[in-house]
C-alpha cells in the first residue's frame, strides 16, 4: 500500500525544479501550507529526508535525486499515455482500431487505408504492426476493430475473410551463388549472411522463429529500418535479404537484386481480415472499411462478402 498520491510526487518534481516550496506549491496548484504538509507526509512515508533547506532555497539529498529521476520517468509514461488514449476520446471524429502483420503494413494497407481516410475525413485511424499471431490476440481480446493478418486456421471468437495474398521472396546479389536459381529453400539460405530488418519488425521476428525452429541461426550481418535500404545493401553484396515480391518490385528500380523464390510454404501467405465475433467489440466504423477494403478493383486479388 502506497501512503502517498500521484499528485504527492508531482508536487514534490515541481519543487525540485523550482528550488523553492513556495514557488514549487504556486507551479503546482496548491497553498503553501498544503504543499509543505504533503511533502512531509511523502518523507514519512519513504522514510527518507528529500530535501535540505538552505538560506536561498533547497536542494535535493541524494534520496531525492533518486526519488526525482523516477518522478520524471512516470511523467514521462503518462504524458505517452495521453499521447496514446488521446485519438479515443475524440468520439466526435471517430477512431478505428486497426492491427496488420508487416506485409499488411507494408504493402497494401498504405494504400487502402488513405483512401478509406480521404473518402471519410470524420474518421481517424490507429495502425499497430504486430506478428500474425498477435494480431488475431488483439482481435480476440477486443483491443482492435480489425486485423490483418496471414494467421492460418481458426481461432475462438475471431471471423476471418480473405483479403490479399503475400509471398515472401530472397533477394540477393546480382552475382550471389543463388542468384540463377528459381526457387531456395529457407534452410539452403541461412547458410548465407543476412541483411535484416530491425528485430522489433513483425516480419522479422518471424523469420528468426522460422531459423530457430530447425535449429539453425539466421546470421544477420546487418540490421536496418527500411525495406529500401535493406535492398541496397543487397545489392552493394552486403548479405541476402527477405522482403515481399510487392516490396521488392515497387523498390526494385532503386535497387540492383535478384528475386529468387522461396520453395517454403509459409513464404506464400494468405492475407486475411479478422474480426471479433461479438459486434459488441467492433469499432461503428469496422463494416466500412471491411466494405472498403474487400471491394471490387484490379489491384484487389480477393473479391469478398461484408462480414
Amino acid at each position: 500500500m502506497y501512503h502517498y498520491s500521484l499528485v504527492d510526487l508531482l508536487l514534490f518534481s515541481a519543487v525540485a525544479e523550482e528550488s523553492c516550496l513556495t514557488r514549487g506549491a504556486r507551479k503546482a496548484h496548491l497553498s503553501l501550507p498544503s504543499a509543505s504538509l504533503r511533502m512531509k507526509s511523502l518523507e514519512e512515508a519513504l522514510h527518507v529526508t528529500l530535501f535540505n533547506r538552505k538560506p536561498r532555497g533547497i536542494e535535493l539529498t541524494p534520496a531525492g535525486e533518486i526519488l526525482n529521476q523516477h518522478v520524471n520517468e512516470i511523467k514521462q509514461t503518462l504524458a505517452r499515455m495521453e499521447n496514446e488514449i488521446a485519438p479515443y476520446a475524440r468520439l466526435r471524429s471517430g477512431v478505428i482500431r486497426i492491427a496488420a502483420n508487416y506485409g499488411a503494413m507494408l504493402d497494401f494497407l498504405p494504400v487502402d487505408i488513405p483512401s478509406f481516410l480521404k473518402a471519410n475525413p470524420g474518421v481517424q485511424a490507429h495502425l499497430e504492426q504486430k506478428t500474425s499471431p498477435e494480431v488475431v490476440e488483439e482481435i480476440a481480446r477486443g483491443r482492435a476493430d480489425i486485423g490483418v493478418t496471414a494467421f492460418e486456421g481458426p481461432y475462438e471468437g475471431v471471423k476471418f475473410r480473405d483479403y490479399r495474398k503475400d509471398e515472401l521472396i530472397l533477394a540477393v546479389p546480382a552475382d550471389h551463388p543463388l542468384k540463377d536459381r528459381e526457387t531456395v529453400d529457407f534452410s539452403e539460405a541461412l547458410e548465407y549472411e543476412f541483411v535484416t530488418l530491425d528485430r522489433n519488425f513483425a516480419m522479422q521476428k518471424f523469420l528468426y522463429e522460422k531459423a530457430d525452429e530447425i535449429g539453425r541461426v539466421l546470421k544477420s550481418r546487418l540490421e536496418v529500418e527500411d525495406p529500401l535500404i535493406l535492398l541496397r545493401l543487397v545489392s552493394e553484396g552486403l548479405g541476402i535479404g527477405v522482403l515481399s515480391r510487392k516490396a521488392f518490385t515497387s523498390l526494385s528500380a532503386y535497387a540492383k537484386a535478384v528475386p529468387v523464390r522461396l520453395s517454403n510454404s509459409w513464404a506464400q501467405r494468405e492475407l486475411r481480415i479478422a474480426v471479433n465475433e461479438d459486434p459488441a467489440l467492433r469499432g461503428p466504423w469496422t463494416s466500412a472499411l471491411i466494405s472498403h477494403l474487400t471491394r471490387d478493383s484490379s489491384d484487389n486479388v480477393y473479391r469478398t462478402q461484408l462480414l
